[in-house]
């Protein structure tokens, strides 16, 4: 079980660290370029299996913290890179992945935000914020999601480029959390888990502005 641990260790820091460096390629780089669609593929392979490694580290050794940032990042990531998919193929129709993914992060959001509340009347109230934030935004993504793939919500080609900008950035943020946790010592420890967010929303936001066309377009798949 050691060497499992080690391996799923080594796997863990090794694609933390390539997504935090290589991310800032893809970010920086002029979209639809080719440094960006090469670095931007490198991204989602080590930020899959940062999630993966996450979520086998937590279970050897318990640490739901650890699987809530593992459960956050797998979403983010794979939701983002499916919304340059349906982009391109110009449509917002839900696969079986898709609601499976949805599904399981449904559950996972759930469990964390009762374990949260468990903890607090067990007198432990330090992650109370962290977990709730984290489970609440989450939330917020898969109904924005269920709204998509129900029709309740129309898509266009401009609109699934900033879901893909937003989603991709915010498990960037997830990650860039998970390893100030790791490294940086805050008082209090929430800070660490809450700064990264607070500081790159009004970055997403930025980028979101940046490439969000003004002119009126034409709808791609669903109802509106």
């Amino acid at each position: 079980m050691e060497t499992i641990r080690d391996i799923n260790l080594v796997i863990h820091v090794a694609a933390g660290f390539t997504a935090l460096v290589v991310g800032l390629f893809a970010f920086a780089s002029r979209k639809g370029g080719k440094l960006h669609l090469l670095s931007g593929k490198v991204y989602v392979i080590a930020m899959f299996l940062v999630a993966v490694s996450a979520f086998i580290l937590s279970l050897i050794r318990y640490n739901p913290f650890l699987f809530m940032v593992g459960v956050f990042t797998l979403y983010m990531t794979v939701t983002g890179y499916r919304g340059l998919l349906k982009k391109r193929q110009r449509t917002q129709q839900a696969t079986l992945a898709d609601w499976l993914l949805i599904g399981f992060s449904g559950i996972m959001a759930g469990f964390m935000t009762v374990r949260a509340i468990y903890q607090v009347s067990d007198g432990q109230q330090d992650f109370l914020p962290v977990v709730l934030t984290f489970s609440g935004i989450l939330i917020i993504f898969i109904i924005t999601d269920l709204r998509i793939y129900l029709g309740r919500k129309t898509m266009t080609a401009n609109d699934w480029l900033l879901y893909h900008i937003g989603r991709i950035s915010g498990a960037y943020i997830a990650t860039l959390t998970a390893f100030l946790v790791v490294n940086v010592q805050t008082e209090p420890a929430y800070i660490a888990w809450l700064l990264p967010t607070v500081l790159g929303s009004p970055l997403i936001s930025y980028f979101r502005r940046k490439y969000k066309v003004k002119k009126k377009k034409v709808n791609i798949g669903g109802a509106a």
